[in-house]
């Protein structure tokens, strides 16, 4: 799609730029494979005449080969089976249709007959790729590793795609790519990298870097670890397919630094990221003299700030097909990268590989599985620092639109513990007072589900309280002899934490203590000088 964005906006200047959604419209956006904007026009045509089996048959093959609502492909292209079954891409099409649903002997069956009937070589090992892609991915969604996925919402989601996320060390800052922007002149939805800062626990609402940005393509590349530095890769007059980074000053990004001759190309370079130190850069380009396709390469800075000439990291990481976007974990001892070579499930998958020290030398990589890995193309992943929970762009059924970013949690990873102080006052926020020792017969509980989860001691030398709670949902139940009950909720967020510990004012509502019984008093035997209480 990106190679023929210069080709459409040449061509789209002398198209009828009237707002009508005619079929004309229609089949030009569909002959030039912008399949988003022709399905947004066969859904209006579809919408009036609903029996039209070609309007089907083009919003199918539209599903099947853009991400937005790729799951209703199906269900057009089965539609027409008997009446367009014989057009020269179906069988490929409606394979690509049944994977998106895991059916994987229909997707098997239909790329077979494909590939039996193409003349064209290319598209023959294309059809074995993709045999080998569903293989693995019957394998793959047979047993799949434990994850939970929580989508980031609308404030990053739109119903366009939100993909490539990269994250900074600490997981306050997460940068990533979205199409969401439409040009109406040019029919054209503009991918722009947008970025969003975490507060108060939650990534608040994504915005636009403009640093990087312009009229034109930009997708995010990476990041620096400690997030002073974002990489984009840019599609337009300032560099075709080119890498840049901007700086953060202050509390702001700033300045659009093209990187030098020995890491862009006169081919396309994607993908960027450092080392812990900064003297190393991984990153991916289609440069001549790899190893076929896309390469991941790196280059070590030297004493005057450029960059070496860039050499190829090699086998096992590089093959024949495309590796692409290199991200190091934290530790720097971990290489995460992409392939859509036939180890993949599906397009591009994510794959790992430990860096061996002292040479740098790279292990077998290992594929992530599903469902990190889906049916579709998964790029990137971005590790928080605690390796239970990550982020990813991923196509799921109950997403907004097209690929969604989401936190994943790695459920058998060991979760942040919060710590939760309890202040206890009485009196109002504007006039508090300590509790003291008003009620030591407090009683402090904590449920989970309507299960008791725990009681905890009342340090009444401290008017305080502290409990530990994982991960959920909880009940603070507070009960005593001269207090009003006490309700309250308790939530701990499934995702990184840094402030592992909060304070929380609780004020309790007292009932008159009973008067105290009156104090007897004693007498004096003056004979015997003992003292006795009175009967």
């Amino acid at each position: 799609m990106k190679k023929l964005l210069t080709t459409i906006a040449t061509i789209a200047v002398i198209v009828n730029l009237s707002a009508q959604k005619t079929e004309k419209d229609a089949n030009f956006h569909f002959k030039q494979e912008n399949y988003i904007v022709a399905a947004d026009i066969f859904e209006y045509l579809l919408s009036k005449d609903t029996s039209n089996y070609g309007y089907h048959y083009h919003l199918g093959v539209c599903y099947a080969n853009c991400n937005v609502n790729p799951f209703k492909a199906l269900y057009h292209l089965e539609k027409v089976k008997e009446t367009h079954s014989s057009e020269p891409y179906f069988d490929k099409d409606i394979a690509k249709a049944y994977l998106y649903h895991h059916k994987f002997d229909e997707a098997k069956k239909h790329i077979e007959k494909f590939k039996s009937e193409t003349k064209i070589d290319e598209e023959k090992t294309e059809s074995d790729l993709m045999l080998a892609h569903i293989n693995n991915a019957k394998k793959y969604t047979a047993s799949p590793i434990d994850i939970s996925f929580h989508n980031l919402d609308k404030y990053i989601n739109t119903n366009m795609d939100e993909y490539l996320p990269f994250g900074s060390t600490d997981g306050d800052l997460l940068v990533y790519t979205s199409n969401q922007k439409y040009d109406r002149t040019y029919f054209y939805y503009y991918n722009n990298v947008y970025y969003s800062q975490k507060r108060n626990e939650e990534h608040k609402k994504g915005r636009a870097l403009t640093q990087t940005n312009s009229y034109e393509d930009e997708f995010s590349a990476g990041i620096s670890l400690d997030g002073e530095r974002v990489y984009a890769q840019l599609q337009g007059y300032d560099g075709f397919e080119d890498l840049i980074y901007t700086e953060m000053v202050g509390k702001a990004f700033q300045g659009k630094y093209l990187l030098g001759p020995n890491i862009n190309s006169p081919k396309a370079e994607y993908g960027a990221t450092e080392t812990v130190n900064g003297d190393t850069l991984f990153f991916s380009s289609y440069r001549d003299g790899g190893m076929g396709g896309m390469d991941i390469y790196f280059s070590k800075k030297l004493p005057d700030g450029s960059w070496s000439e860039a050499q190829n990291i090699g086998a096992p990481v590089n093959t024949e097909y495309d590796e692409d976007y290199p991200v190091l974990s934290h530790d720097g001892k971990t290489l995460y990268f992409c392939s859509n070579g036939p180890k993949s499930m599906g397009g591009f998958d994510i794959f790992s590989s430990k860096i061996i020290a002292p040479d740098r030398s790279f292990a077998q990589p290992e594929h992530l599985q599903y469902p990190i890995n889906t049916v579709f193309d998964d790029k990137t992943i971005a590790f928080a620092a605690n390796k239970r929970y990550a982020y990813v762009a991923a196509i799921r059924e109950e997403g907004f639109g097209g690929y969604d970013l989401y936190r994943i949690v790695f459920n058998k990873e060991e979760a942040f513990d919060k710590v939760f102080v309890l202040n206890f006052k009485t009196g109002t926020a504007e006039a508090p007072a300590n509790f003291g020792d008003y009620d030591p017969s407090l009683l402090i509980e904590i449920y989970k589900n309507d299960d008791l989860y725990g009681t905890y001691a009342y340090l009444k030398d401290k008017s305080k309280s502290n409990i530990v709670l994982k991960p959920g949902n909880y009940k603070l139940k507070i009960t005593g002899k001269y207090i009003e009950s006490y309700d309250s909720k308790i939530s701990v967020p499934d995702i990184p934490d840094e402030n592992r510990m909060e304070y929380l004012n609780i004020f309790l509502k007292t009932k008159p203590k009973p008067a105290p019984a009156p104090v007897k008093q004693a007498t004096t035997d003056s004979t015997m000088n003992i003292t006795t209480p009175k009967q």
